[in-house]
């Protein structure tokens, strides 16, 4: 029998979160003017502070919701294991123990994050998205998001990505609820 502790795992990935510094970083200020710095609230999904050190962004403009650098942090996968019992064949038990542990518990990050109410006090006309992969793990937030608020007159921007790309996130989107438009954007 293979015990695996997911609070190791944790702790091994913010050891190495926690090195990461800022030394050749260059601003983007194309995109992260002053007015969308000073207007705008970030919801991120990076554990790292660039948009605090880099960008200067106020901590109560920031939501982490996964936690960052310097704290606890939370990762993980979001697939499913639909089979009952061992998901890799005899013998391999210990994977799906790996498996399991490594799930990103985001049902309980919903539950214990009032960053989706607080959505609601702002007055929102544009979402950006920018490095946001859309994997499924994270799609839950954007149903969260599309909760909380009125998305018919919302443009969702992403950021630069083949036509492909940007048809496939486009219709995450419209899957996970969003009512508004979608554009590109360049930064």
């Amino acid at each position: 029998t293979l015990f695996i502790n997911s609070r190791a795992f944790s702790r091994f990935f913010s050891e190495w979160i926690n090195t990461i510094e800022y030394p050749g970083a260059e601003l983007n200020t194309g995109f992260f003017t002053d007015e969308i710095k000073a207007s705008s609230f970030f919801l991120t999904f990076n554990y790292t502070r660039t948009l605090e050190k880099i960008y200067l962004i106020p901590d109560s403009q920031i939501c982490h919701i996964h936690g960052v650098q310097g704290e606890e942090i939370i990762f993980g996968h979001g697939n499913r294991n639909e089979q009952d019992g061992c998901k890799y064949g005899f013998g391999m038990e210990g994977i799906d123990n790996i498996h399991e542990a490594l799930r990103k518990p985001t049902e309980k990050i919903i539950r214990n994050t009032d960053v989706f109410n607080k959505l609601k006090s702002f007055d929102i006309k544009n979402i950006y998205s920018w490095g946001f992969s859309f994997s499924e793990v994270d799609q839950c937030y954007l149903v969260e998001i599309f909760k909380s608020l009125d998305t018919k007159l919302i443009t969702w921007y992403i950021h630069d990505y083949s036509k492909d790309q940007f048809n496939k996130f486009a219709d995450i989107l419209y899957s996970c609820g969003f009512k508004g438009e979608v554009d590109l954007f360049h930064g």
